[in-house]
């Protein structure tokens, strides 16, 4: 019996031979059912980074429509928080400078949330 018919006969997993005599093991064969588990496991994650997505896009949209109903008349006021500090600045400039800056960071965090989702395969 040649080796390639060898490698057919033996059940998935099972160390065979190869050509040279060495031993191998052969790939695993998934079943249907498994096939079925990982395919809906990818869904879900892709689910997550659909909304992930859907979210970060709503706060691109919320930061831009904040930065374009910005007059120059109108006060601006910045307040940032953490767990035991507050910040508050009222300059505009450089609140509208903060507000640029996170506003191009939270673009190129779209960006790569667009392309993994577009490139995502189930």
């Amino acid at each position: 019996m040649s080796t390639a018919a060898k490698k057919a006969v033996e059940p998935s997993g099972v160390p065979a031979q190869n050509e040279k005599g060495k031993v191998v093991n052969l790939p695993t064969v998934k079943t249907t059912n498994e096939l079925a588990a990982d395919r809906l496991d990818k869904l879900d994650k892709f689910l997550k980074m659909r909304d992930t997505n859907d979210k970060l896009r709503a706060k691109q949209r919320k930061l831009a429509d904040m930065l374009s109903g910005e007059d120059g008349i109108t006060g601006l006021r910045l307040t940032l928080e953490s767990n035991t500090e507050e910040v508050e600045i009222s300059n505009s400039i450089v609140v509208k400078e903060v507000l640029q800056f996170a506003k191009s960071k939270l673009d190129a965090v779209v960006e790569a949330s667009n392309n993994d989702v577009l490139t995502f395969e189930i």
